[in-house]
């Protein structure tokens, strides 16, 4: 009985992991087109100010972005690093 629940639990951890890696390798898809728009945006913005199209604020502003989602997809890099080992674990493998 115990071993039986024992089973199940780790059968819905096991699918919980799964579904949270899926979603995850979702979003770093998302996260890597996020982070080439924003340096298109930091490069035009350069680009801009350098032909006095607009103001620094406007530079800084894509440069914060740029860094932001750069940050964004390192946090999500290392979110799915978490999950595998997460996934191992509950598989019983051992690094």
């Amino acid at each position: 009985m115990e071993r039986q629940r024992a089973r199940i639990e780790l059968d819905y951890l096991l699918h919980e992991v799964e579904h949270e890696l899926f979603l995850t390798s979702e979003e770093l898809v998302l996260s890597r087109e996020q982070v080439g728009l924003s340096e298109q945006r930091r490069e035009m913005a350069t680009a801009a100010y350098e032909l006095g199209e607009t103001d620094l604020l406007q530079v800084v502003i894509s440069l914060q972005r740029a860094q932001d989602s750069q940050l964004a997809l390192q946090s999500l890099q290392l979110r799915e690093q978490e999950l595998i080992i997460e996934y191992n674990q509950t598989l019983g493998l051992l690094p």
